[in-house]
């Protein structure tokens, strides 16, 4: 069913580029478009059961993993705040250079 929902929808989003508005409302994708995006809203809900070959029905998963990044524990460089407000984490720069073997200034140091 995900196969072939996700087929409707990349083939439409693909002819929608190539064909002009009139060519491709005279077909049935954007029909078989909407009814994808109806399905997948609908599985979404947990209205529509996902399936295996079987015909077990797929439980909700119960885990969730958090999400880890490698500078998470910095002070980010980017906000929404104005660009002057905005800083490089000195610690955070030292910590990449120490972990690619480069000393102060970006200086390679071989350690023996």
């Amino acid at each position: 069913m995900l196969q072939r929902i996700t087929t409707d929808m990349g083939v439409y989003y693909t002819l929608r580029r190539v064909y002009t508005q009139d060519r491709i409302t005279a077909t049935a994708w954007p029909d078989r478009f909407k009814e994808a995006m109806a399905q997948l809203a609908q599985i979404g809900d947990g209205e529509l059961p996902l399936v295996s070959m079987s015909g077990a029905v797929f439980a909700a998963r119960t885990d969730f993993a958090p999400l880890h990044t490698t500078t998470m524990n910095y002070v980010p460089t980017f906000h929404e705040g104005p660009w002057e407000t905005m800083i490089q984490d000195a610690q955070k720069i030292d910590d990449i250079l120490n972990a690619r073997d480069f000393g102060p200034f970006g200086t390679r140091v071989r350690l023996a």
